[in-house]
């Protein structure tokens, strides 16, 4: 959204330059905290079962050593502080999130459906959706159980967008034979992607069709698919003209 709200291309390139390190930061410190967690508790393997993150069953996750980890090394006041500000860090994250989806849905969905709408009017629409998605996400978070871990069920859900994204990107910039009905096909099929996100693995036996990443290559390979059938078959007028 920052890069794409700047007035011209000059200053994004110096402004995207400079985020890019604050991204790199934030991306490369809970990697660097799980390889820091791992070699503590290689050497220390004893501490570890001190914890029960398994429910009551007596397993621990392997999701539980970078914060059992964090809890060892830092003294109780300060792991308050880092508490808070990962708490403040959420925060700050999802309210970008809410603002930025609400935005999406009101522009690009609402507005062309309302001709004409004043801004105060998609002021008031973004608000709303803002509320909506938050109730959504509320709902989710709290009853919602992943099928998998939790890093699994976010890579499933990213594929429904970028499987779909990615040939219309790719295929838009380098093919010249692209269209807007190809586009909507790849898009609608990269839907396919909620099967990485289905509990699979309680529905049939242990083999590929019960993996996860199974289903994602699929919905990336139907969706190109679809993107160039769509395109051969439904060109644009002025590509078929010329």
């Amino acid at each position: 959204m920052r890069a794409c709200s700047i007035k011209n291309p000059e200053t994004v390139k110096p402004l995207f330059k400079t985020i890019s390190i604050a991204y790199l930061v934030r991306r490369s410190f809970p990697a660097f905290w799980g390889v820091c967690a791992f070699a503590y508790f290689s050497t220390h393997p004893g501490i570890i079962g001190l914890f029960d993150f398994g429910e009551g069953t007596g397993t621990v996750s392997t999701m539980a050593g970078m914060p059992a980890f964090l809890a060892q090394i830092i003294p109780s006041g300060l792991l308050g502080i880092v508490a808070a500000g990962m708490l403040a860090a959420f925060m700050s994250t999802h309210d970008s999130y809410l603002l930025c989806w609400s935005s999406v849905i009101t522009q690009d969905i609402v507005a062309p459906l309302v001709p004409n709408m004043r801004d105060s009017a998609r002021i008031w629409v973004s608000r709303v959706f803002i509320v909506l998605i938050g109730l959504f996400l509320l709902c989710w978070g709290l009853w919602f159980k992943a099928p998998d871990t939790l890093w699994a069920y976010m890579s499933g859900t990213g594929t429904i967008y970028f499987a779909g994204a990615f040939p219309v990107l790719f295929g838009g910039i380098y093919w010249k034979r692209a269209s807007k009905r190809g586009a909507m096909i790849a898009l609608l099929l990269g839907l396919i992607g909620i099967t990485t996100v289905l509990p699979w693995k309680t529905w049939v036996p242990d083999t590929m069709f019960a993996n996860t990443q199974f289903w994602g290559l699929l919905t990336f390979a139907i969706a190109g698919v679809g993107f160039v059938g769509g395109s051969l078959l439904w060109p644009d007028k002025e590509i078929s003209e010329s």
